[in-house]
Protein backbone atom coordinates (compact mmCIF):
# COMPACT_ATOMS: atom_id res chain seq x y z
CA UNK A 1 0.00 0.00 0.00
CA UNK A 2 2.76 2.26 -0.82
CA UNK A 3 2.58 5.75 -2.68
CA UNK A 4 3.90 4.43 -5.50
CA UNK A 5 0.54 2.46 -5.84
CA UNK A 6 -1.24 4.98 -5.62
CA UNK A 7 -0.24 7.28 -8.73
CA UNK A 8 -3.26 5.63 -10.61
CA UNK A 9 -5.25 7.82 -8.32
CA UNK A 10 -3.76 10.89 -8.57
CA UNK A 11 -2.90 10.84 -12.25
CA UNK A 12 -6.56 10.06 -13.42
CA UNK A 13 -8.93 12.06 -14.43
CA UNK A 14 -10.83 14.28 -11.80
CA UNK A 15 -14.57 13.93 -11.56
CA UNK A 16 -16.43 16.41 -9.04
CA UNK A 17 -20.09 16.57 -9.02
CA UNK A 18 -20.55 14.82 -12.51
CA UNK A 19 -18.36 16.99 -14.17
CA UNK A 20 -15.23 16.07 -15.50
CA UNK A 21 -12.33 18.44 -14.81
CA UNK A 22 -9.63 19.46 -17.37
CA UNK A 23 -6.96 18.67 -15.31
CA UNK A 24 -5.55 15.45 -12.99
CA UNK A 25 -4.92 16.06 -9.28
CA UNK A 26 -0.96 15.43 -9.59
CA UNK A 27 -0.73 18.27 -12.16
CA UNK A 28 -3.08 20.81 -9.99
CA UNK A 29 -0.63 19.56 -7.47
CA UNK A 30 2.19 20.45 -9.19
CA UNK A 31 0.90 24.02 -10.71
CA UNK A 32 1.98 26.34 -8.01
CA UNK A 33 5.81 25.09 -8.56
CA UNK A 34 5.80 25.57 -12.69
CA UNK A 35 4.29 29.03 -12.65
CA UNK A 36 6.62 30.49 -9.31
CA UNK A 37 10.00 29.97 -11.33
CA UNK A 38 12.74 30.88 -9.97
CA UNK A 39 12.29 29.44 -6.61
CA UNK A 40 13.68 27.81 -3.99
CA UNK A 41 12.92 24.31 -5.13
CA UNK A 42 16.24 22.07 -6.25
CA UNK A 43 14.61 19.19 -6.34
CA UNK A 44 10.43 18.80 -7.13
CA UNK A 45 8.17 15.65 -7.66
CA UNK A 46 11.71 13.58 -8.31
CA UNK A 47 10.76 9.80 -7.23
CA UNK A 48 8.79 10.97 -4.27
CA UNK A 49 11.24 13.48 -2.74
CA UNK A 50 11.84 17.07 -3.41
CA UNK A 51 14.80 19.64 -1.69
CA UNK A 52 14.05 23.12 -1.03
CA UNK A 53 17.58 25.87 -1.17
CA UNK A 54 18.07 27.18 1.87
CA UNK A 55 18.53 30.76 3.31
CA UNK A 56 21.83 32.48 3.28
CA UNK A 57 22.51 35.25 5.86
CA UNK A 58 24.98 37.54 4.93
CA UNK A 59 26.37 37.90 8.64
CA UNK A 60 25.73 35.82 12.02
CA UNK A 61 21.90 35.67 13.11
CA UNK A 62 20.45 36.29 17.18
CA UNK A 63 18.49 33.11 18.33
CA UNK A 64 17.66 31.82 21.44
CA UNK A 65 19.05 28.55 22.70
CA UNK A 66 17.85 26.60 25.74
CA UNK A 67 20.16 27.32 28.66
CA UNK A 68 22.32 24.11 29.73
CA UNK A 69 21.27 24.64 33.37
CA UNK A 70 17.32 23.24 32.90
CA UNK A 71 17.47 19.52 33.68
CA UNK A 72 15.70 17.14 31.30
CA UNK A 73 12.50 18.37 29.80
CA UNK A 74 11.80 20.83 32.66
CA UNK A 75 11.23 24.43 31.39
CA UNK A 76 14.05 26.70 31.94
CA UNK A 77 15.86 29.67 30.77
CA UNK A 78 16.92 30.96 27.31
CA UNK A 79 19.93 32.15 26.30
CA UNK A 80 20.70 34.55 23.08
CA UNK A 81 23.08 33.72 20.99
CA UNK A 82 24.81 34.61 17.50
CA UNK A 83 24.99 32.16 15.32
CA UNK A 84 26.18 32.02 11.53
CA UNK A 85 23.49 29.35 8.95
CA UNK A 86 24.50 28.44 5.85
Amino acid sequence: NSEHSRHWFFGGKMVIDGEEKPTTLFKLVKKPYEVSKPNNSVIAFHDNSSALRGATFPKPIKVLIPDKTSAGCAPGAMTEQERQYH
